[in-house]
Parts: structure tokens; C-alpha cells; sequence
């Protein structure tokens, strides 16, 4: 029999981010425009797809600014990110500050969501037991606040030892000594455990990470800090742009839409989905696809799935099962069995702790392991910045 939920005597509280107040600096903007060196760079989606419809929708003003080379557009949106439509898909947006920000409700609920999301990594990682994340009356961490402790714990077992990467005014999360934890970076810290876990599973090196989607570039962050491999993410124009401007105000090397791809470990590739033309010289990649197949029309899924398999690349995917959050009537093409069909062997299929009807799978091309793949990469410790190595 249920008991009844205890007294709320104490949760986390959710806080405001107040720094840094520009993820680019207008001048850093200026610099970045000027360096566009093609117009391929820019493409058209011709399918009605949820990443047409972003597009054509919230991140037009920001994709129309960075055509047309309009440095202060550009600067004004990105400082005002939280407080747009621009990040819906891939991070807070505005109808989530406005009502987070006018109601103690909403706010207390917020603050539960991120924590329960943490404790959902953390029990996968088996750092915290616990029997249902979602019922006060069998879990009784929800009723307690326990973030800083299961952070740390967490941090600890994914060998994670950068400082949260920060964003700009009005993000919202739970305020903890490494950084503000928000939904999105808790729910990349359980990115972060299924691509070690695919490493440890395949017991293979990689040449390079490729991440088709990047979201705001959290899961670039989590894994560049480590500074072990080269990184690539695979995006629209103008998500590709945001997470430049992320990870340039978090301290990592970055590319954007480079001719060809910087091989240095920790190097992050920003190159976009309509001029994939950098990646033909990445052989035995690693490509990580998290939530994004899923928005895709058919054709540009099998395009990816092509360039793995005809590259002896391997994949890893973390999607909805039965994708049901496609806006309007845009036509969903989910189904990553087809990739089998190229060749590739199907690991067996898990849960995603974070994210409800989430599935994780790895997809291995036919190569076999050398031994050189099944030795760690030496560390390196960057003088810059000492918690990367």
C-alpha cells in the first residue's frame, strides 16, 4: 500500500544565471562573420521536417542575422538567448523563462525536474539506489535536497572533473559548487555516460567524434574537456553558430564551418549539415547522434547513415523510441534499424535513464579492434585550463 507523501521540509532551489551577460563579445561576432568562407554553408531543408519548421520559425531572426553578416543582430540575440524563441529544441526558451520567472510554483517544480533527472543519472551509474524517481512516497531523495552531494558523485564516476559550462542571463538550475546544473546539462551528463559506456563495451579508438545535432553544445563541452580525441558537430547554420558562440565562452578550440577538419584532441569542428564536404577524410569516427534522428527527413537520415557505413565508422543513439513530438503534421521517419541493413552489427538496446521512451543503441562497422585501439590515449594536461587534460 502507497503511504501518504511526507512534509516537504526542504529541495533544491532553482536559481537565475546573472554572468556572463554575452556568450561573444560584438567584436568576436564581427570576427566570426567575416570569416564565412562560403555561401554553401547555407542550404534550404526541402522536406517538412521539426528542423524546417525551428528554421522557419523561433531561430529565423538569428538565421536571417548571421546571413546577412549583421554582427550587432547577432550579438543582441545571443546575449538574450533565455528571453527568445532562438533555443527552443536544444535548451531553455522563452516561454520557459517567462513562466519560471513569474511563478514560486513553476519555479519549485523546475528545480524537482532537474533534480529528479540527476538522480536518474545517478542511479544509472549506480551511485544512488532508489526505487521510483517520480513518487514522493517510495523516494524519498525528492522530498530531501541532496544535489551537491550527488553531483559530486556523479562527476566522480563519469571521471568528469571540469566546472559546469555556464550560459548566459536568465538560464535557469540548481546552484552547486561546480556551476549551475540546468535540465539540459543533467541530461547531458547521461550522453556522457552512454558514450563511455560504448567505449568500454566495443573496446575501440576512435579517429574522431562526430555528433550529428549538437544541441547547444553541452555534450561537445562534456566530452572536448577531456581533450582525448577530435570533435565534430554536424548542424544547422544557424544552431552551428550558437554553439560556437557556447563553447568559445567556456574555454574550448573551436572551428566554425572549417574547410577541413582540426585533428588536435579537444578541438571541437563546428560544420554544417548542408556542406559535409570536411568529413570525407574521417575514417573508423565515432558518430553520436542524441535526439535528433528523430526531427530528420528519411533521406538526410540514410545520407548519415551512408557516410558511417561507407566509412567503417561506428554509431551510437540515444532517441525517442516512437517519436510522437513532431510539430504540426511533419511526416516522422524514425527507424535505426536501417542502419543494420548497411552492414553494421546492432549492440543490444537499453534504456536511457534521463529522458522517458528514450532508447541508447550502438551500431559497430565490421572493422575489428587493433591493438593500438584497446590502449588509452596518454593524457595531456592543458596549461590553460588544469581541470583539462
Amino acid at each position: 500500500m502507497l503511504t501518504q507523501p511526507p512534509k516537504m521540509s526542504a529541495r533544491p532551489k532553482l536559481a537565475f544565471a546573472k554572468a556572463p551577460l554575452e556568450l561573444l563579445t560584438l567584436a568576436q561576432c564581427r570576427q566570426a562573420l567575416a570569416a564565412i568562407r562560403s555561401e554553401r554553408i547555407f542550404g534550404t531543408l526541402d522536406e517538412d521536417t521539426v528542423w524546417k519548421r525551428h528554421v522557419e520559425g523561433g531561430q529565423k531572426p538569428l538565421a536571417d542575422a548571421i546571413f546577412a553578416r549583421d554582427a550587432a543582430r547577432v550579438h543582441e540575440i545571443l546575449a538574450t538567448l533565455h528571453h527568445g524563441h532562438v533555443t527552443e529544441g536544444f535548451d531553455q526558451h522563452q516561454r520557459h523563462t517567462r513562466i519560471i520567472s513569474e511563478s514560486a510554483t513553476q519555479q519549485d517544480y523546475h528545480a524537482r525536474v532537474i533534480y529528479a533527472t540527476l538522480l536518474r543519472c545517478a542511479m544509472a551509474l549506480g551511485v544512488v539506489r532508489a526505487f521510483n524517481p517520480e513518487q514522493d512516497e517510495n523516494y524519498p531523495y525528492l522530498v530531501e535536497d541532496q544535489a551537491d552531494r550527488i553531483l559530486k558523485d556523479v562527476r566522480a564516476a563519469l571521471g568528469f572533473k571540469a566546472p559546469l559550462p555556464r550560459s548566459v542571463a536568465g538560464a535557469v538550475g540548481l546552484d552547486t559548487p561546480h556551476g549551475l546544473l540546468g535540465h539540459r546539462q543533467a541530461i547531458s551528463l547521461g550522453y556522457l555516460r552512454e558514450y563511455r559506456d560504448h567505449l568500454a563495451r566495443s573496446q575501440r579508438r576512435h579517429s574522431a567524434i562526430v555528433e550529428i545535432g549538437g544541441g547547444i553544445g553541452r555534450t561537445a563541452y562534456n566530452i572536448s574537456c577531456d581533450g582525448s580525441t577530435p570533435y565534430v558537430i554536424v548542424d544547422l547554420p544557424v544552431v552551428g553558430f550558437v554553439q560556437y558562440a557556447f563553447l568559445v565562452a567556456n574555454g574550448i578550440r573551436c572551428s566554425l564551418w572549417p574547410e577541413r577538419i582540426v585533428t588536435d584532441p579537444g578541438h571541437v569542428n563546428i560544420v554544417s549539415a548542408f556542406s559535409l564536404e570536411p568529413l570525407q577524410g574521417l575514417r573508423g569516427a565515432l558518430y553520436m547522434n542524441f535526439d535528433a534522428f528523430v526531427e530528420m527527413s528519411r533521406k538526410a537520415v540514410d545520407g548519415y547513415f551512408r557516410i558511417i557505413a561507407e566509412t567503417g565508422s561506428d554509431l551510437l543513439s540515444v532517441n525517442h523510441e516512437a517519436a510522437r513530438m513532431m510539430l504540426g503534421r511533419a511526416e516522422q521517419n524514425w527507424d535505426i534499424a536501417r542502419i543494420a541493413g548497411l552492414g553494421l552489427r546492432a549492440s543490444p538496446r537499453g534504456f536511457f535513464w534521463e529522458r522517458t521512451g528514450y532508447v541508447a543503441q550502438s551500431f559497430l562497422s565490421p572493422r575489428s579492434p587493433s591493438p593500438q585501439e584497446n590502449q588509452p590515449a596518454p593524457a595531456r594536461r592543458n596549461r590553460f585550463f588544469p581541470w583539462r587534460r
